[in-house]
This record gives C-alpha cells, structure tokens and sequence, in this order.
C-alpha cells in the first residue's frame, strides 16, 4: 500500500505564517513612517502656501475692511495699512499661526496693539513648528514674518532684511525647514 502524501505539514503551514506576519509587519511600519512623511510634507506645503498668501496680499495692496473698521473706530490714533504678516506663536503646545495687518508701523503683530487678524490656522496636532532661526536673538517664543504694501520689504518681528526659517517637525523627528529670504521674499522648502 503507498502512502498519499498530498498537501503541507502542520510544521511548514506555520512557519509559513510566520514570515508572512513578520513580512506584513515590516510593511505596515514602513507605510506608517511614510504616511508622516508624507503628512509633514503637506503640512509644509499648506505653511509655504500661507506664507504666499500673505506675501501676495502685500505686493498687490489687498484691501482689508476689518482694517478701515478698526482705523475708522480710532480717529485719535496713527492707524494705517503697513503690510500683511503672518505671526507664529511657539509659546503654546500645539501651533497656531495667524495671518494680520499691520496697523501701528512697528512691523510685526503686537497682540495687545491695533494689528488685525485676518485668519488663525492650526497645524495638523502631529505636527509642530519647533523653531525659528534668528528668533533667538529677538523672542524665542515668536516667528513673525511682515511683507510691506507693495514696497515688498520683509522683516522679521520688526527688523528689515531678516531671513526667517521656520522648522516643522512630526513626531518620529521628521522635519521639514521652511525659509523666507528677507532680501528677496522669496519662500522655500529646504
């Protein structure tokens, strides 16, 4: 009598599962880690954008009626349209970035002045931005970009010519920096 001998070993059938869930798992954790990747990028994309945003604002000298409103209600002070910016605060945990007029002429959002904000955005809550070059020097807690009506002078919290670099970073340390040249105003992911 011969033996049938069709099929797999009980032995084989799971040492082949057990590739087979090392292999999707090694997979899942590179999909995840590109999956940040790839939000952190869109991330500094959707920022650039803003930044763009408010750069176009200033060259073309967009009209803001939030602002004739506050200058119209303040008669007694100097209130005018200086330029648009967008202001960051890293003081709190989780990122906010404000686009505003300047009103006063100090060049940079004053949150107790007469600066109006047009927009508040939130980054994505994975994402943060870590930093801004230079702002040690002035205050670590504060990115502020200013573009100027059509003159198209940048400053950076108040000082003309300061190139800016904002760096975003995820949480498996990813990061992307994001630069405003304050010669030129032009703006870049490194």
């Amino acid at each position: 009598m011969k033996a049938n001998n069709k099929g797999f070993t009980l032995m084989e059938m799971i040492i082949v599962m057990i590739i087979l869930g090392l292999l999707l798992s090694t997979s899942l954790v590179y999909l995840n880690s590109k999956s940040a990747t790839r939000k952190l990028d869109d991330q500094a994309t959707i920022f650039v954008n803003r930044l763009e945003l408010v750069r176009n604002y200033a060259t073309t000298g967009q009209a803001c009626t939030e602002c004739d409103a506050v200058i119209a209600d303040n008669p007694s002070l100097d209130l005018e349209l200086h330029g648009y910016g967008l202001y960051v605060d890293l003081s709190t945990t989780h990122a906010f970035h404000y686009l505003y007029a300047d009103l006063d002429n100090d060049y940079q959002y004053t949150p107790t002045g007469n600066d109006v904000i047009l927009e508040e955005y939130e980054m994505d809550e994975q994402i943060v931005i870590n930093s801004c070059v230079d702002s040690t020097v002035f205050d670590p807690s504060v990115c502020d970009v200013l573009f100027t009506l059509y003159e198209g002078k940048i400053y950076h919290i108040g000082n003309e010519g300061e190139d800016e670099v904002f760096n975003l970073l995820n949480e498996e340390g990813n990061d992307r920096d994001i630069s405003v040249s304050g010669l030129t105003g032009k703006i870049d992911i490194l």
